[in-house]
């Protein structure tokens, strides 16, 4: 199988300084999983990795199934389609957004984002995000009105790479702070709202912050003893990851801030909330109510959920299921249908919607954090959907 590295600036033979660098952050990297205790719980359903099943939603009874596929007349889950294979040696995607027919990915370990012609299924490098290899790690994209892409930076050290929300023009090249704020180092996920701003993820320590167009961060408030955006040491699915993982990722619906719904997914806690959004006295963003879990906790199919959007088709639920190795679907009727699973899913992080010659996909990034150097694919993958 080709791999894209060769399509950017980099040779497929890395120099010595970057082969030690890589080797340094993958060693490390592979030493705080391994000494986590939570990448393969036995007695979790489906587990790390695992295929899963048939199980019950706990806090629901709302059933998970695998009969209604992806649509358009197919029956049980379809198989992922690979559209581009990345290079396992720094190569691990996280964040997707997508425009047209391109696809932009950033790279973790590199903090790199790279695009991807979803006709020719050809990668190039496009831009980097200022950081030094080993501290700084890519994560979640968005894109404004304007053809800016959003990159949200990660850091082990802040005082050497700099974290927050960076800016890339759509020329590429390199990205650009764009907003920062105490406390908010481990970005994860962006999320555009219905009424000009963004919304950030911090799942370490279980954050939210709004962000302004021009770049300005307030952090979410919540209800005392709200415990919905937080990780949870006691879970039986933990994330696999260095560190727990509280909220992921987000979809807000609602034409203003005063009336806004608010739906996210807990990683740890295997869960898909609701909430409602509001303004507490000083006109700063404040979670004003938390509905009881809509679905969960739910190992098998919410362990480690990511990526969550809104198909606007139908406004059903898409997520990935990065502990479970599924792609999955949240009906109106609040159940959990497996659209994807088994070989071409590889722990699954951000998900987008595309239309490719009048058909519709879902496109989702294969992180391989577990597996990269165990035969593990890095990629950029599909599934189709309906119309």
């Amino acid at each position: 199988m080709e791999s894209s590295w060769k399509h950017g600036r980099r040779s497929s033979l890395l120099t010595r300084k970057e082969s030690v660098g890589l080797a340094l952050v993958f060693g490390a990297l592979g030493a705080l999983l391994g000494a986590s205790g939570c990448s393969d719980n036995p007695t979790t359903p489906g587990g790390s990795g695992g295929s899963g099943g048939e199980s019950a939603s706990a806090s629901t009874g709302t059933s998970t199934s695998t009969s209604s596929g992806a649509g358009g007349g197919m029956t049980g889950p379809v198989p992922a389609e690979l559209v581009a294979a990345f290079d396992p040696l720094g190569q691990l995607p996280e964040g997707l957004v997508i425009d047209g027919t391109t696809a932009y990915v950033s790279f973790s370990v590199l903090h790199e984002v790279w695009k991807v012609d979803l006709v020719t299924k050809t990668a190039t490098m496009w831009a980097t995000v200022p950081g030094t290899l080993g501290t700084a790690f890519a994560q979640g994209l968005a894109m404004d009105a304007q053809k800016n892409v959003l990159v949200a930076l990660q850091s082990l050290d802040i005082a050497v790479s700099n974290p927050g929300i960076y800016k890339i023009a759509p020329a590429g090249g390199t990205a650009t702070m764009f907003a920062q704020a105490p406390g908010l180092n481990f970005p994860r996920s962006i999320t555009m709202s219905p009424f000009n701003t963004m919304f950030v993820t911090a799942p370490d320590p279980g954050r939210v912050y709004q962000v302004s167009m021009s770049g300005t961060v307030t952090e979410m408030a919540v209800k005392p003893n709200n415990v919905a955006f937080g990780w949870d040491p006691a879970s039986m699915c933990l994330y696999g990851m260095a560190s727990p993982m509280g909220i992921t990722s987000m979809v807000v619906t609602g034409a203003n801030q005063d009336v806004a719904d608010y739906f996210w997914l807990n990683a740890d806690r295997a869960e898909l909330f609701l909430g409602l959004l509001g303004v507490d006295p000083n006109g700063d963003p404040q979670l004003q109510e938390i509905v009881p879990a809509l679905n969960g906790p739910d190992c098998a199919t919410l362990g480690g959920g990511e990526g969550l959007i809104k198909d606007p088709k139908d406004d059903t639920f898409l997520y990935a299921s990065r502990q479970a190795n599924k792609i999955m679907r949240r009906t109106k009727d609040g159940d959990l249908v497996v659209l994807s699973e088994g070989a071409g899913i590889d722990a699954p992080s951000a998900t987008a919607i595309a239309e490719i010659d009048g058909k519709r996909y879902l496109y989702f990034t294969n992180s391989a954090y577990k597996d990269y150097n165990k035969g593990g694919i890095p990629s950029l993958s599909r599934i189709p959907l309906t119309n």
